[in-house]
């Protein structure tokens, strides 16, 4: 067997590293205190009640199924200004609020942002009672709407009036 020396390489005129025995010495070991724990309750986010959206308006916040994700779908609603069909457009609404699985809280919350004109201001005018159920908020809704939507239609069916 021979032997070999190893012979550094230096790039550039590099230096070469400093001799080990002139690096100071190592620090002292350090002394790892235990961890202190505290008596404090965990912490708990705050989160609304698990209210579900469906589109009979009771709700169902389930997970996705196997192989799918919980992930929104974009899809479109179209604005509510009252003069359209007010029980097509709610169930345009129920539909969007369940592809969009949202717990009835959320589909309250997302409510006015898809309603304007005279639709915009009957939900700032209905009641904070009306506003705590999705059907209670339908009911009045289809109550203020929906009668107007059946005058309209009876208007066009009507024989004209003479004067």
């Amino acid at each position: 067997m021979s032997q070999f020396t190893v012979y550094p390489l230096f790039v550039n005129n590099a230096k070469p590293p400093p001799p080990v025995e002139n690096q100071p010495p190592p620090p002292p070991p350090v002394e790892i205190q235990p961890l202190v724990l505290q008596d404090q309750p965990p912490l708990v986010p705050a989160q609304p009640p698990p209210v579900q959206a469906s589109a009979s308006g009771q709700g169902s916040n389930r997970p996705a199924p196997p192989g799918f994700s919980n992930s929104k779908i974009m899809v479109n609603l179209k604005h509510y200004n009252g003069d359209t069909d007010a029980v097509q457009w709610w169930a345009s609404f129920l539909a969007y609020i369940t592809l969009q699985r949202m717990a009835e809280w959320e589909a309250i919350l997302v409510l006015p942002f898809y309603l304007c004109g005279i639709a915009e201001q009957w939900f700032e005018m209905i009641d904070s009672t009306t506003k705590a159920s999705l059907a209670n908020i339908k009911l009045s809704f289809l109550n203020r709407f929906k009668t107007t939507q059946t005058r309209r239609h009876w208007s066009y069916l009507s024989p004209p009036t003479r004067k």
